[in-house]
C-alpha cells in the first residue's frame, strides 16, 4: 500500500508541477516546490526518443490498470483541496475533474460517485474552484452509476449557489453545457424540477452576451419548451430570449468560433417559434417591429443590457435586413401560433408587408414579405369565425389582400399588376380554400379586364398575373405526376376553357414577343396541372413547343422552348416522347436533305435538352447515331454539297459526346442497354472505317477523333464481359491484331486504340508476345504516321499502364524503350520523320509510366529532355513534354479510363522537369531556345497555380524572352502565364515592369503583325495591360502613362473589331486610373 500511495503522489506532483491539469493561469504565490518531485526525461544521456507523458497520465493509467482508486486519489488529495490558499485549492480540484473526465467510467463506482458528487456540490461556494467544480460536475452527469436524485441536485444547487452572469465566458460555457447534458442523462429528474428549473434557466441566461453560449441557450430554451413544463414562467422565458432580436451581429475575419449571424438567427427564430404559449407576446412585438421604419422599433428595449460587443460593434444596422428577420420570425411563427393569434392584427399585418412587395428595397425582403403572407393565409385557414354571421379569419385577410389587388390591377397604367399578381399567387398558394375564394373573386375580374383590353404591353402583364393563379393552383391541387385528394377540384377547371382560348392565340401570334413568352408560361402551368386539359389540347401545347424549339437556337423563343421542354419532359416524361421526340428527330433528318444549318443546330439543342431526361436519354442516344450513320453512308456517293454533309455528321457526334459526358457525370449512369451498347459501338467503328476514304484529310481526322471520343465515353458504361465482347468483335470482323500482318488503315487502328484504352484494366486483351506485337505497331507507324503512330502510342501506353493481363511488360519497357529507342532516337541511320515516330511512341510509354510514379518513366523523361537541344528533334521533344504533363483530349491514361494513377503527378513531374528546363535554356544556342520555352509553357499550363507562384520569380526572364520570337502559339502561352501572374503575384512583375511594357507595347499593333502578333495575340497584349493598371501599383506605371495611350490609340483604328474593343476599354482604364 505505501509503494501504491508513493506512485500515486509522485504522479500527483508531476501533474501540479507540469500544469497539465492546471485551469487558468498560475497565480502568484502558488507553492509549486513539489515540482522537485517530478521525474523528466530532459538529463538523460540516452538519445534514444523516450515518450514523455504528463503526470495526469501517469495517474489515469494508474486508475485504468487499477493499481489505485478514486477515493485514494482524493485522500492523496487531501492537503491540496482543503489548503488555506485559495489557488491551490483550485488546482487540486482541476485535476481532480480532470481525472474523473479521462478515466473509464466502468472504475467509478457508486460510492466513489456519490463522495465526488458532493464534494463537488460543496465547493460551488469556493469562487476560485468554480470552474474545475463544474467541469467535473460536467463528467460526472455523464455516469450512470450517478443516481437520479444525486443528479438532479446538481442544477439545483447551481441556482441557488451561482450568479452565472457573473462568472467569466468559459464558465458560463461549462454551466450551459451542463444544463444541455442534463436533459440527455436526467430528462425525469428536470421533469420533477419542472418550474424551478425553467426559473433557474431564465436568471442564468438573463444578460447573456456570448454568441457561442447563445446558442447553446437557445437550443436549451427549446429542449425545455419540449419537455417540461413552463406555463407559468412562459412570459419570462419569451421576455429572456426575444430581447435578442433582432439580431445584428457580425463576427471578426478569421473569426475561429464559427459562429455567424445566421447561426444565431436560426436557432433565436426557433426558439420564438417552438410554441403557441409565445404568441400573446411574440405577435404584437413582430408587428411593431414590421410596421414602423424608425431606428428606435428596430432595436430591442433592452438594448443597453443585451448589446452585441464580443466581437465587433455594429454601429451602422442594416434595417432592411432587421425587417427582413421580422417577416422571416412571422413565416415561421405562423404555422405554430395558429391562426386565432394573428386574427385580431390582419389589417395591421397587411399595410406592413404589402408595403414590401408594392415597393421593395430588396428582392430578399420582397421574397420574405411573400413568404409571410403565405404563411399567415395558411395559419388563418385554420381559424374559426366567432359567429357564423360574421367573416372567418381568413375571408377577412382575403377581402382586404383582393380590395388592394384588383383595385391596383383596374388601373389603366397596371403600374403594381405584377407584385399584385404575386401577392395573389402566395395567398392561393397557401391553402385550398383560400386559392377556392381568391379564384372565385378574381379571376372573372382580370378575365373581363383581359377582354377589354387591346394593348399587347398590358395585356402581357395580365398574362402574368394569370400565370400566376396557375402555379398557385397547381402548388394546392398537385400536379399531374403529384399525390393528391382525387376529390379535390381545382376551381380553375371552371375557366380553363376562356384561359386556353386565351393563351394559344397570343401564343401563335407574331406581334409581341414578351406575350408570347407569357402565354408559353400560362399553357405550360395549364399541362402541368391535373384535369384542366384534354388530350387534344395538351398535344396542342407540345406541337407548339416543339415548333419554338425548332425556331432559331439565337432566339430568346428557342432558349425559352428549350427550359420549357426541359420542365415538361421531367414532370410528364411519356407525353412529351409520345408527341415531340419523333417529330423532333424526323424534322432533325430533313434537315440533312435541306441543308438548313439552323434547323439542324436547333434540333440537335433541342435533343440535347430532352436528354436530361434519362428515360429518353437512350432513345435519343440511339436515333442520334443512327442518323451519323446515315449521313456518313451518303457520303460515299458524289455529292452537290458535301462540307453541309460533313458538318452535319460533326455536329451530331459533338451532341452525342456532350450527352455521354453529362451522363458520365450523373449518379445514375448510361441507361443504355450494355448489348445494344456494343452494338452501337461496332456501327460508329464500322461506318467510319468504310467511309473515312471519301473524306478530306482534314475532315476525316476531325471526325474521326470525335467518334473516338464518343466510343471511349461509351466503352466505359460496359461491364468487363462485353468490353470483352467488343474487342473480339472487332478483332473478327476486320482483321485480328495480333496477326503476323497487321490492319494498315489507321481509321480502324485509331478507334480500335479508343476501345482498347477505355476499357477497365480488368479486361484481357489477347496477346500472345508483347515484343513481337509492337514491333508490327511500331513499324507500321513509322511507315504510315499520323493517326496510326498515335494509335499504336495510346495501345502501348495503356498496356504498360493497366497490364490487361499482358505477359512482359516489364521486359517489355527495359529492353525495348530504354534500350532500343533509346538508340532509335539518337541514330544517324535513321530518318527524321522515323525518329520522330519513335519518340512520339517513347512519350506515350514514359506517360504511362510516370503518371503511376514508377522512376523507369522519370529515366524515360530525362532522355526527352535531353533531345531539347536536338536541333532536328526540338521541337518533337518539346510536344513529348506536352504528352507527359497534359490531359488526352480522349481521356486516355486518367481515371475516368480505369488508369493506374497516382495523386499528384503532375506536380512531381513538374518539379523534376523545371530545374532541367531552365538550366538548359540558360546554356541552349539561340537555334534551340525555342524548344525549351515550349517546353516551359507546357509544363506552365498543366500545374496548379499553388506550384506554379513559387516559381514565377526565376521563370520570368525566360517568359519574357519567349515574348521576343515570332511563335504565335508561345506568344499566346506566355500571355496567358502574365495574365495569372498580373492577378496573383503582381509584386514579382513590378521589378521587371520596363522590359514588361517594352515588349507588349509592340505586341498591341497590327502593324507588327508579320512577327507573330495575329489578333489573339494583340488582344491578350492589350487585356494585360488593363489588368496592369487594376492590380500593380500606379506609381510603378505613372511613367508609362502617356506612351500606353498613345499606342493604344493606334490599336483603336486595328482592323479586327475584338481588337478595338479591347483597346478602347484598356485605354479608358488608363485614362481614369482607379485606386489599386
Amino acid at each position: 500500500m505505501a509503494l501504491e500511495s508513493m506512485g500515486l503522489e509522485l504522479a500527483i506532483a508531476k501533474a501540479l508541477a507540469d500544469g497539465s491539469a492546471v485551469i487558468g493561469t498560475v497565480r502568484p504565490g502558488m507553492d509549486l516546490s513539489v515540482a522537485a518531485l517530478s521525474t523528466t526525461t530532459a538529463n538523460k544521456s540516452d538519445s534514444t526518443p523516450v515518450p514523455v507523458t504528463t503526470g495526469v497520465d501517469d495517474i489515469i493509467n494508474e486508475l485504468n490498470n487499477g493499481r489505485s482508486s478514486l477515493l485514494k486519489l482524493i485522500e492523496c488529495l487531501g492537503p491540496i483541496l482543503t489548503h488555506a490558499e485559495p489557488f491551490q485549492r483550485a488546482s487540486g480540484v482541476a485535476l481532480l475533474s480532470t481525472v474523473i473526465s479521462q478515466t473509464e467510467t466502468s472504475k467509478i463506482s457508486a460510492q466513489s460517485a456519490t463522495v465526488l458528487s458532493q464534494f463537488y456540490l460543496s465547493r460551488l461556494d469556493d469562487q476560485p474552484s468554480v470552474e474545475p467544480v463544474l467541469n467535473g460536475l460536467l463528467a460526472m452527469v455523464s455516469l450512470s452509476v450517478l443516481s437520479k436524485e444525486e443528479k438532479t441536485a446538481i442544477p439545483a444547487r447551481i441556482f441557488s449557489e451561482l450568479n452565472v452572469q457573473s462568472f467569466q465566458q468559459s464558465v458560463r460555457q461549462t454551466v450551459f453545457r451542463l444544463f444541455a447534458k442534463l436533459f440527455e442523462t436526467n430528462l425525469d429528474g428536470l421533469h420533477e424540477l419542472g418550474s424551478e428549473f425553467v426559473f433557474g434557466f431564465i436568471h442564468a441566461m438573463d444578460g447573456e452576451k456570448d454568441p457561442r453560449i447563445l446558442i447553446l441557450a437557445f437550443r436549451i430554451a427549446q429542449l425545455i419548451i419540449k419537455h417540461l413544463d413552463f406555463s407559468k414562467h412562459a412570459e419570462d422565458l419569451f421576455e429572456v430570449v426575444f430581447c435578442y432580436f433582432p439580431i445584428t451581429f457580425r463576427p471578426i475575419p478569421g473569426d475561429p468560433y464559427g459562429v455567424t449571424a445566421e447561426d444565431l438567427k436560426h436557432e433565436l427564430c426557433a426558439t420564438v417559434a417552438a410554441t403557441p404559449l409565445f404568441a400573446p407576446f411574440a405577435v404584437p412585438v413582430l408587428l411593431e417591429k414590421l410596421s414602423s421604419d424608425s431606428a428606435a422599433a428596430k432595436v430591442t428595449h433592452r438594448l443597453s443590457f443585451h448589446t452585441f460587443v464580443f466581437y465587433n460593434a455594429i454601429h451602422n444596422i442594416d434595417f432592411c435586413v432587421l425587417k427582413r428577420d421580422a417577416m422571416d420570425a412571422v413565416s415561421a411563427c405562423a404555422p405554430v401560433y395558429e391562426g386565432a393569434s394573428f386574427s385580431p392584427y390582419i389589417d395591421a399585418f397587411w399595410d406592413a408587408l404589402k408595403k414590401e412587395i408594392v415597393s421593395p428595397v430588396e428582392p430578399a425582403n420582397e421574397l420574405s414579405s411573400l413568404m409571410a403572407i403565405r404563411a399567415l393565409v395558411k395559419s388563418l385557414s385554420t381559424a374559426i369565425s366567432i359567429s357564423q354571421k360574421r367573416q372567418s379569419p381568413l375571408e377577412k385577410m382575403i377581402d382586404i389582400i383582393l380590395k388592394d389587388c384588383l383595385e391596383n390591377l383596374a388601373d389603366p397604367d397596371l403600374k403594381f399588376a405584377k407584385p399584385c399578381g404575386k401577392i395573389m399567387m402566395s395567398a392561393a398558394s397557401a391553402s385550398e380554400p383560400a386559392c377556392n375564394i381568391i379564384v372565385e373573386k378574381a379571376l372573372p375580374v382580370i378575365l373581363n379586364a383581359l377582354s377589354n383590353e387591346d394593348a399587347p404591353s398590358k395585356r402581357k402583364t395580365l398574362a402574368d398575373v394569370l400565370g400566376d393563379f396557375l402555379v398557385a393552383g397547381r402548388s394546392v391541387y398537385s400536379s399531374k405526376n403529384g399525390t393528391s385528394d382525387d376529390l379535390m377540384q381545382t376551381p380553375l377547371k371552371l375557366y380553363c376553357e376562356q384561359l386556353f382560348d386565351f393563351f394559344m392565340p397570343c401564343a401563335l401570334s407574331d406581334l409581341y414577343v414578351p406575350l408570347k413568352l407569357s402565354s408559353l408560361r400560362g399553357l405550360t402551368e395549364m399541362l402541368l396541372s391535373r384535369n384542366l386539359l384534354g388530350a387534344k389540347e395538351e398535344c396542342a401545347v407540345l406541337e407548339l413547343v416543339l415548333s419554338w424549339m425548332l425556331e432559331d437556337p439565337n432566339t430568346q423563343i428557342h432558349s425559352v422552348a428549350l427550359e420549357t421542354i426541359t420542365s415538361i419532359s421531367a414532370e410528364i416524361p411519356d407525353l412529351v416522347q409520345n408527341v415531340v421526340l419523333e417529330p423532333l428527330l424526323n424534322a432533325l433528318k430533313a434537315a440533312q436533305t435541306e441543308f438548313n444549318v439552323l434547323k439542324m443546330e436547333s434540333a440537335l439543342v433541342s435533343c440535347f435538352a430532352l436528354s436530361k431526361n434519362k428515360q429518353m436519354r437512350s432513345v435519343i442516344l440511339s436515333a442520334l447515331i443512327d442518323i451519323f450513320v446515315s449521313a456518313a453512308t451518303s457520303t460515299l456517293e458524289s455529292h452537290p454539297n458535301m462540307p453541309y454533309i460533313l458538318a452535319y455528321e460533326r455536329r451530331t457526334l459533338q451532341i452525342v459526346a456532350e450527352i455521354l459526358l453529362e451522363s458520365s457525370t450523373q449518379p445514375i449512369m448510361l441507361t443504355l442497354d450494355q448489348t445494344h451498347t456494343c452494338e452501337l459501338i461496332f456501327k460508329l467503328v464500322l461506318t467510319s472505317v468504310n467511309t473515312a476514304p471519301a473524306m478530306d484529310e482534314t475532315m476525316k481526322n476531325e471526325i474521326v477523333c470525335l467518334v473516338a471520343k464518343v466510343v471511349a465515353l461509351m466503352i466505359r458504361s460496359l461491364d468487363v464481359p462485353h468490353q470483352s465482347q467488343i474487342i473480339k468483335e472487332l478483332k473478327h470482323s476486320f482483321q485480328s491484331f495480333n496477326s503476323p500482318v497487321v490492319l494498315t488503315d489507321p481509321v480502324y487502328a485509331y478507334l480500335t486504340a479508343a476501345v482498347m484504352t477505355n476499357v477497365s484494366s480488368k479486361t484481357p486483351f489477347d496477346i500472345l508476345d508483347l515484343e513481337v506485337y509492337s514491333n508490327e505497331l511500331i513499324n507500321m507507324s513509322i511507315q504510315l504516321d499520323g493517326l496510326y503512330a498515335l494509335a499504336t502510342s495510346k495501345i502501348l501506353a495503356s498496356i504498360v499502364n493497366k497490364g490487361h493481363g499482358v505477359q512482359g511488360i516489364d521486359a517489355f519497357v527495359t529492353h525495348f524503350c530504354q534500350t532500343k529507342c533509346d538508340s532509335a532516337l539518337v541514330a544517324v541511320h535513321c530518318t527524321l520523320p522515323q525518329r520522330q515516330t519513335i519518340l512520339k511512341v517513347y512519350s506515350w510509354i514514359a506517360k504511362a509510366l510516370v503518371v503511376k510514379a514508377d522512376p523507369r518513366g522519370y529515366q524515360m523523361t530525362l532522355q526527352i529532355l535531353g533531345l531539347l537541344s536536338n536541333a532536328d528533334l526540338g521541337l518533337a521533344a518539346a510536344d513529348a513534354i506536352n504528352v507527359l504533363i497534359s490531359d488526352d483530349s480522349q481521356g486516355v491514361l486518367t481515371k475516368m479510363a480505369g488508369a493506374n494513377i497516382k495523386m499528384l503527378y503532375k506536380q512531381r513531374l513538374y518539379n523534376y522537369c523545371l530545374p532541367i528546363v531552365s538550366s538548359g535554356f540558360q546554356v541552349a544556342s539561340d537555334g534551340s531556345r525555342n524548344a525549351y520555352l515550349y517546353s516551359l509553357s507546357h509544363l506552365l499550363h498543366n500545374v496548379s497555380k499553388g506550384v506554379l507562384l513559387s516559381e514565377l520569380p526565376k521563370l520570368l526572364p525566360m517568359l519574357l524572352h519567349s515574348l521576343t520570337l515570332n511563335e504565335t502559339t508561345l506568344k499566346l502561352g506566355t500571355l496567358d502565364t502574365l495574365q495569372q501572374m498580373v492577378k496573383d503575384a503582381p509584386a514579382v512583375l513590378e521589378s521587371q515592369i520596363s522590359s514588361i511594357m517594352t515588349l507588349l507595347l509592340p505586341m498591341c499593333l497590327f502593324k507588327n503583325a508579320n512577327q507573330g502578333n495575329d489578333a489573339r495575340v494583340r488582344v491578350s497584349a492589350i487585356a494585360i495591360l488593363g489588368l496592369l493598371m487594376s492590380w500593380v501599383n500606379y506609381t510603378v506605371l505613372h511613367p508609362f502613362k502617356p506612351r500606353v495611350l498613345q499606342e493604344l490609340a493606334y490599336a483603336l483604328d486595328d482592323p479586327k473589331r475584338v481588337v478595338r474593343k479591347e483597346a478602347a476599354n484598356t485605354r479608358s482604364i488608363w485614362f481614369m486610373p482607379q485606386p489599386t
